[in-house]
């Protein structure tokens, strides 16, 4: 737990200051009993009107002085635990940010989200209980057995007695819930999933109309989280008034107990008041003490959860400048050397992947689906680390590359267009936050999104989430262009002209070629016609290479080639 123990540290003076104020505020309120054992037994008993004005005086000053004490705590804690659960998410989320395809993959959306929110949401509780309650309630409970022993030893054989039995019922309790926390904590993961696959795919639902399907998933996962919930909650529940039965038990013992004596001028009445006040404050704060084991079992659940992210190494590191830099005057060559990955099912994604790609030439790759043509981009940009070979960018193996010089030499076209909510300038200033206007319109106009200009708002167009009030075609046409605003020497198109029509196609491939200069592009297609012209292409097959050459070399020597080309034949 070493990140939540740092975090939490962080935080020492306002924890220190914080339980100061709240050591006063219990020693005051342990001093109120016997100022009313005073005012009864030496003031209304006796008559003695001074001594009752007193003590009352002397109570309310307790009183107001306590509250101000524990006013000053709570803006402490409250301030402690925000900003402690705001550092970690900002904290979180930049990890999640360092982390690799694979290991998001391997996490789950689903759960992250949970870590970022609820589990962190957890820690902020605990930090402000731990504040508020974790000096306080001990003391009362420890400062009124104390008290009530310096009133009379006689009584006090109630909380021996008492106390033992609070102590075992906790304990009892505690030990069945505990570890249900954390099952409970798996199936909110579960539903969350059940929420996003449902809210992401609704179109492919209702268009096989498993609307009710989806409902019925989705109340089984319900199900077992209410019944998980509510099985813990019963078990909690049996805390609250089995300790509230064993304290009115203890409160009349301690009234029979003492009329006798009470009768016999052994124990005065304000005494007897005073003991049991003491006698409700234990086991009050017993309570207190009870759920802050519940609130900080739940956080100990959020904590190791936190932490597990936190510690976790990315599978593809980060690296500084160890030898002589890449010189950003001269073309950049992109070069394979017998390439493979296998992810965490071991099965080989791809293998023995070999191909130069220098400076004004375009590769084309093409495939079958699954072939492995995405994961050759996703490998150039180290989204993923190989498994075997080197790929090298003029003469440096990407590993030795820090990820930000290496992805600022190449511009990204991803194979499913992701947009994101803003306007249509904010999605192309993710690629470079520096373009000018003039540069998006020079960007959209190559990539033959004219629809923007015919729109009133042109650049101020507001996207919606993913995209959704534009047609596949417009949120590919501005993937492409937001990938042309960015600098770049090497352009990658993954199955970028998948939703566009063949005329377009053609112009947008028209004006790369015109504008391509020293760059080089890699074009990822299933269409022979888009990769055709290219100066080389690789054929993949089931991840292995199936050829390499120009078109009308493959035709001769690829077998894959010519069976995707006899299947395409009409349109090429």
């Amino acid at each position: 737990m070493s990140y939540i123990k740092e975090s939490v540290s962080q935080y020492k003076k306002q924890i220190f200051t914080g339980q100061f104020f709240k050591f006063i505020e219990a020693v005051l309120e342990l001093m109120i009993p016997v100022a009313m054992a005073v005012l009864i037994d030496e003031g209304v008993a006796k008559g003695n009107q001074s001594v009752v004005l007193r003590n009352i005086g002397y109570m309310v000053l307790l009183s107001i002085v306590g509250v101000l004490c524990a006013l000053v705590c709570q803006v402490i804690a409250t301030k402690a635990s925000v900003g402690m659960a705001q550092k970690m998410r900002n904290e979180v989320f930049e990890q999640i940010n360092k982390l690799s395809s694979e290991d998001l993959d391997e996490i789950g959306t689903n759960s992250l989200v949970t870590r970022l929110t609820l589990d962190i949401n957890n820690l902020q509780d605990s930090l402000a209980m731990l504040i508020r309650l974790v000096v306080r309630s001990p003391f009362l409970a420890i400062g009124s057995i104390v008290m009530a022993v310096l009133l009379d030893i006689n009584m006090s054989v109630v909380f021996f007695v008492t106390i033992p039995l609070i102590v075992l019922i906790m304990f009892l309790v505690l030990r069945i819930v505990a570890p249900r926390f954390t099952y409970l904590q798996k199936h909110l993961d579960r539903l969350s999933r059940r929420v996003d696959e449902t809210l992401l795919g609704t179109r492919v639902i209702r268009a096989f109309s498993q609307e009710q399907n989806r409902i019925d998933e989705f109340q089984k996962d319900a199900r077992l989280y209410e019944q998980s919930a509510i099985a813990t909650g019963k078990i909690s529940a049996l805390l609250s008034p089995l300790t509230s039965l064993v304290m009115n038990l203890g409160i009349v013992a301690v009234l029979v107990f003492s009329g006798n004596r009470i009768q016999a001028n052994e124990v005065q009445v304000g005494t007897v008041i005073a003991f049991i006040e003491y006698l409700v404050q234990i086991f009050l704060q017993t309570a207190v003490v009870a759920n802050l084991v519940i609130v900080y079992t739940r956080a100990y659940a959020s904590a190791r959860r936190v932490e597990e992210l936190m510690t976790l190494s990315p599978s593809v590191k980060d690296v500084r400048w160890q030898n002589e830099e890449i010189q950003k005057d001269k073309p950049i060559n992109l070069e394979f050397k017998n390439v493979g990955i296998s992810f965490s099912s071991g099965k080989p994604a791809l293998k023995n992947i070999s191909f130069t790609l220098n400076p004004k030439e375009t590769l084309g790759i093409i495939g079958g689906t699954g072939s492995g043509k995405s994961t050759v981009a996703r490998l150039i940009l180290r989204l993923f680390d190989l498994s075997e070979g080197e790929i090298k960018l003029s003469g440096k193996d990407l590993k030795d590359i820090p990820l930000k010089t290496l992805r600022s030499y190449i511009s990204y076209v991803p194979q499913h267009a992701r947009l994101f909510r803003g306007t249509i300038k904010e999605n192309m200033l993710l690629s470079n936050p520096s373009a000018s206007d003039e540069d998006i319109i020079k960007a959209l106009k190559d990539a033959q999104a004219d629809f923007v200009f015919t729109n009133e708002e042109k650049l101020n167009f507001f996207i919606e989430e993913n995209g959704r009030n534009l047609s596949g075609g417009q949120r590919q046409r501005l993937t492409i262009a937001r990938a042309l605003v960015k600098p770049h020497d090497i352009l990658i198109l993954d199955d970028a002209f998948s939703a566009l029509d063949f005329a377009t196609e053609a112009r947008v491939r028209k004006t790369l070629k015109e504008k391509q200069g020293n760059k080089s592009y890699i074009v990822i297609s299933q269409r022979i016609s888009t990769v055709m012209h290219a100066d080389k292409i690789l054929v993949l097959d089931g991840g292995e290479p199936s050829g390499l050459g120009t078109h009308e070399e493959l035709l001769k020597t690829s077998r894959v080639y010519q069976e995707i080309q006899a299947t395409q034949g009409a349109g090429v």
